[in-house]
Order: structure tokens, then sequence, then C-alpha cells
């Protein structure tokens, strides 16, 4: 028997006989019908409710790994401790989504991989799935990074910082087609700076466009398994803009499709609403409905401009 501590569990376990029909659902048919759940709310105080939880066969607790949010982890533990997933050999997907301003909860199961499967069969069933989630949004992939604290690194140093502090901001003004110039400090260190006669001009087109797009991010256990679980994400969705590859350690697959599969469903935020978010070492998707635009013919000419008046 499971014992209440969450302030959500008492609200799962009110709902438990209608999730266990779901759930009964989900496993025969792959994807169940859907729950009203939006009453949750008024258990907490939350900006944003929607989540995925995953519950790989003889799991015994919810990590945040298989749930970024307390009501997930909260949801997870009472299916578990409810016995309905005993003998079960698929991996359980539980997921609540907003619509119309009201929460609904379905359930999705995945046949897990077993011990004897290749693990090139395990990299293309991840490569489907993730296809299939990315042809649900419109909005174009432009780059992946990661970061100790993932939230300051955003709002800090891409949303509001400039090119010197921040690799995507960076990408994006070459990709603009300014010039990138660095010069040396007295100090030794290395200015960057955009090469207009006013490098603020470009800072502000390049901020324009960042804050224009949108934002999805997953926290990890650690900054090294941030670290290494970026390159994965790298090679799974190609941005437009991250140029390196590197490996990744292989042993953590499983764990890495499921960071992946909460970091797509994780919602996507533009830089105002990022502001009191939890956060931690992760890794970030910076999404954009279209890649960064050339404007070098316009500030070219402001440059070229300034260059004459200067030699006069």
């Amino acid at each position: 028997m499971h014992q209440i501590r969450s302030k959500y569990d008492k609200y799962w376990t009110e709902l438990l006989p209608k999730i266990k029909i779901l759930i009964e659902e989900a496993f025969k048919t792959g994807h169940s019908r859907k729950l009203d759940v939006s009453k949750i709310q008024k258990y907490g105080n939350r900006q944003y409710w929607g989540t995925r939880v995953t519950i790989p066969p003889n799991t015994t607790k919810i990590t945040e790994e298989l749930s970024p949010d307390a009501h997930g982890k909260s949801l997870g533990n009472i299916i578990i401790h409810s016995g309905i997933l005993k003998n079960r050999r698929k991996t359980l997907f539980a997921k609540i989504s907003k619509r119309r301003e009201k929460l609904y909860l379905h359930f999705e199961t995945l046949e897990t991989t077993h011990e004897n499967v290749s693990s090139l069969a395990q990299v293309q069933e991840d490569n489907d799935a993730t296809s299939a989630i990315q042809k649900r949004s419109e909005k174009m992939i432009i780059y992946v990074g990661d970061s100790r604290d993932v939230v300051k690194r955003i709002l800090t140093n891409h949303c509001n910082g400039n090119v010197e502090a921040s690799a995507l901001r960076r990408h994006i003004a070459e990709a603009m087609g300014f010039q990138i110039k660095k010069t040396k400090r007295p100090s030794g260190s290395i200015r960057v700076r955009i090469d207009l006669p006013d490098p603020r001009v470009g800072e502000k087109e390049i901020s324009s466009y960042i804050h224009s797009g949108e934002w999805k991010y997953v926290i990890c256990s650690s900054y090294k398994e941030a670290n290494d679980f970026q390159w994965y994400v790298i090679a799974k969705l190609g941005p437009l803009l991250n140029r390196d590859r590197k490996t990744w350690n292989k042993r953590k697959l499983h764990k890495y499709q499921i960071l992946l599969t909460n970091l797509l469903d994780s919602p996507a935020l533009r830089c105002s609403q990022l502001h009191g978010m939890r956060s931690g070492p992760g890794v970030y998707i910076f999404y954009h409905q279209k890649p960064p635009q050339k404007l070098l013919a316009k500030h070219r000419q402001c440059k070229d401009t300034a260059d004459i008046i200067e030699s006069r």
C-alpha cells in the first residue's frame, strides 16, 4: 500500500479506478482515451502543468529522469504501487497535456527492447519516435546546448547577452551575415565583438530574433550527464547551427531515450516565460519558425558609410 506523502497523491488516488481503465486500454491498443484532470490545479500553484511520466517495467520509484515534475512523480508512484503494472513487459508513458484551458491525461505504451536485440535496432526505434515528434512541430530546431544552470544560461547569455558570452548568438550573427571581430585585451583575454561601428546594433538584431523563438529544456542528474547527453540530442535532431559532433556514452542509450522524450515533450517557452522556472544542470533546445536571415546588405552599407566618414 502506497503511503500518501505528496500533496498530489490524494488526487491521483481518488482517480485510480479511472486511471486503471485507461492503462488497460493503453496496454491493449497502445493509446488510451483522455481523462480530464483539470481539478489537480487546486492542489498546487504551477505555471505549467503539462508533463510526461515514463514508467519502464519493474520500476519501483519515479526519479527526476522519469518525470521532471512533482505531480508527474506522484502519478507515477501511485500507479506503480497500485500493482496494475505487475508482470507488464512494456514501458508505460503517462502524458498530461493542455487543451482549451483544460488538462487531460492519457497513456501510451512502447515495447521495451530485449537484451538480445541489437543496439542498431534500438537507435532506429529512437529515430522513428523522434521523427514522429518533430513532425508535430512547425518550428525549426536551431540550436542545442548544455549548461550547469540551464535557465540562467538561456536568459543571461543567450536572450540578453552578446556574441562573446554566447556561442548561439555568435552562430546567429554569422548566419545573419555579420563579421565577428576578435582583438586581444591588455589582460591577454580575447575580446569578441560584431564588426560594426556600433556592435549593439547587431546584438539588437540577434536579440530580436531570439526573443521571437522558443526554448525547451530538461534537467539532468549532473552537469557531466548533461554535457554527454547534449551530443546524443545533437546527433538525433541535427540542429541547424550546431557545428560540432562528438561521441556519447552508448551505455546510457535507454536513459537518454527517456531524457530526449521528456525534453521534446517539455513546454515551449519564450525568453520572458523562463523567469522563475526550475533550473539546474541540463540541456536546452532553441526553436524558431525560420532560420536566421542574412542582414548583411543593410549593415554593410552602415559600416561602409562609417568608414568613408572616418577616412575624411
